[in-house]
């Protein structure tokens, strides 16, 4: 988790965003441990669903908290629409609730190392 936040504060932060490019926001949990740390500042930059990878850790609005997660996979909805499946690597057997588009914030540019997506992977297999 980062903060919380409602919708308007939200886009507010995403037009921010847009206009500057990057954003530096504080880390205010520990599920994404040993990547990124509680109090870290990282820096988040804009991205396109289309070039979004498997493990990009991505900043976005879930029941008005701004979280950061990776990106496990992309799928298609009910209703047609992309949704973006996050985890944590606190909890990496468990997805979040599926992300719409529209509230993808941006992409944290971080990497998460090769040996913690090994583990991550073999957790669910």
């Amino acid at each position: 988790m980062i903060m919380d936040m409602d919708l308007l504060k939200f886009r507010t932060l995403k037009s921010k965003l847009n206009r500057e490019g990057s954003l530096s926001l504080r880390v205010a949990s520990n599920s994404m441990v040993p990547v990124l740390k509680t109090g870290q500042i990282i820096s988040v930059k804009r991205a396109e669903i289309a070039n979004l990878k498997k493990f990009d850790i991505l900043v976005f609005l879930q029941n008005e908290i701004i979280m950061c997660h990776f990106l496990w996979s992309v799928q298609t909805g009910s209703e047609g629409q992309v949704e973006l499946i996050t985890k944590s690597i606190e909890n990496p057997t468990e997805i979040d609730i599926p992300l719409k588009e529209g509230l993808l914030l941006g992409k944290v540019d971080a990497t998460i190392p090769i040996h913690i997506k090994i583990k991550i992977w073999l957790k669910n297999l």
